[in-house]
């Protein structure tokens, strides 16, 4: 096996970290199985096994989407080749590919949900994040499993030392997430130079905001942590200088000399909300 780090490759090794991926979500799927598994980046297929046991008991099909091609006699043994798609995930029209390959058994074509999907993935730490907000604005994929360099995911679920982000808005907005535990960095190989984390994530079936908003809100949460250190007052003024600001926060009750990281998404939704026409 040749090691790309072009593709930041790091594999896991540890099976009882294995497992507890594995096992992410049991409570929600004992009363209601997914209609399908898709495991992201599986790599030699170490984790794939497991999940393929959980496929194979469940008979809940699992599909394998993997950039680097050295891996298809591993990948062939473990799952059938209709099921794995040899693609760069970033490239993937997640709605498309859902609605294109995972079907309802009959006889639960009148459920709310036509589809519950489950998403597994030990994400490259060189493209965690584009590929996470993917995942976010794909409302197809109903829970997620996801590991992130820890950095990274501490940012996502909103660690409580260093406030919000814009990744953690994003996330609260359309997601309930919460951090499930930690990997130390020699669960890998290649070990990593920093530890990582695993994330449970599941999709809000009311969203706080429609997904034709995620777009302008993503680009509004981006502008206003741009400068996380600054006043809020005075990030706003820099984006927004026809407005006026202290009488924006005024009216929302938010401290003119508050950190946008102090902030919760309720009062960052109500910014938004005055301030979107004008980005």
């Amino acid at each position: 096996m040749k090691i790309k780090k072009e593709l930041g490759q790091h594999f896991l090794k540890n099976q009882s970290i294995i497992s507890k991926i594995c096992n992410d979500h049991s409570a929600d799927f004992k009363t209601r199985l997914p209609h399908a598994i898709i495991e992201v980046g599986p790599g030699p297929g170490t984790l794939t096994k497991e999940l393929q046991n959980f496929s194979m008991r469940s008979g809940v099909p699992l599909f394998l989407v993997e950039i680097d091609a050295q891996f298809r006699d591993q990948l062939n043994s473990l799952v059938p080749s209709d099921n794995i798609f040899w693609k760069d995930a970033l490239c993937v029209d997640w709605e498309e590919f859902v609605g294109n390959k995972v079907s309802v058994p009959c006889r639960q074509a009148d459920e709310t949900a036509a589809r519950v999907v489950w998403l597994v993935a030990n994400l490259p730490y060189n493209i965690s994040v584009p590929l996470y907000l993917k995942f976010l604005i794909s409302p197809s994929l109903n829970y997620l499993t996801l590991m992130f360099q820890k950095e990274v995911g501490l940012k996502i679920v909103g660690d409580s030392d260093r406030g919000c982000s814009s990744l953690s808005v994003l996330t609260e907005v359309y997601m309930d997430c919460k951090q499930n535990f930690l990997v130390p960095a020699s669960s890998f190989f290649p070990s990593p130079k920093v530890d990582s984390v695993v994330l449970s994530i599941k999709r809000k079936s009311v969203p706080l905001l429609p997904y034709s908003d995620f777009l302008s809100l993503e680009k509004f949460v981006r502008k206003i942590f741009q400068f996380k250190r600054k006043q809020i007052q005075k990030v706003l003024k820099h984006f927004f200088t026809e407005v006026d600001i202290y009488q924006v926060l005024q009216q929302l009750e938010i401290g003119p000399n508050l950190r946008a990281e102090s902030l919760d998404t309720e009062k960052i939704l109500s910014l938004y909300h005055l301030l979107a026409k004008r980005i």
